[in-house]
């Protein structure tokens, strides 16, 4: 499963690089919330629209697990996600400032001392960001998150909707 994921991350990055214009601009990114953090790298396309690749870390999300006796319980973990974004400006409001949107869908890892699994996930967002140069930005985010999960033990699989705290992220491009 593992390899299906990064094969087709790879696939994307290929497919960038296959339509490059002649003036092409990537984009190195890290994104921070209360309780996540994400690095990504984008290519931009045209100038509005950018496809990238990202991986970061939850701490603490709190999912429903079957413990041992059959009941529901709350437990915290950590899950890991990698995954496949996009980025879509359509409006500036000056030459520094500009909304976007953006969607990535994330292959998910989490574990803590009971409970261990994987999923998927996708995620929605709306933003702003603030071009310092044309090298620098700096944006914030809000997101709505739709995943799925199952444990490994018990085979119990858990669906939920999670909205993302405001996520603060910085841009470097080249």
């Amino acid at each position: 499963m593992k390899t299906k994921i990064f094969l087709s991350v790879l696939g994307v990055l290929g497919l960038c690089l296959a339509v490059m214009p002649a003036q092409a601009q990537w984009g190195v990114d890290s994104h921070y919330s209360k309780n996540s953090s994400k690095i990504g790298i984008n290519y931009f396309l045209f100038e509005k629209l950018s496809l990238g690749a990202r991986m970061g870390w939850i701490e603490n999300p709190t999912i429903e697990v079957k413990d041992i006796t059959g009941k529901f319980k709350k437990v915290n973990t950590i899950t890991q996600h990698y995954g496949v974004t996009g980025y879509y400006c359509p409006v500036r409001i000056s030459r520094v400032v500009g909304l976007f949107t953006t969607i990535q869908g994330d292959y998910l890892r989490f574990k803590d001392e009971e409970a261990s699994g994987d999923g998927f996930g996708i995620t929605a967002g709306i933003g702003a960001e603030f071009k310092t140069n044309e090298w620098f930005g700096i944006s914030a985010q809000v997101n709505e998150c739709w995943l799925t999960l199952k444990d490994e033990k018990t085979k119990v699989r858990v669906s939920q909707s999670n909205f993302e705290d405001l996520e603060i992220g910085f841009r470097l491009y080249f």
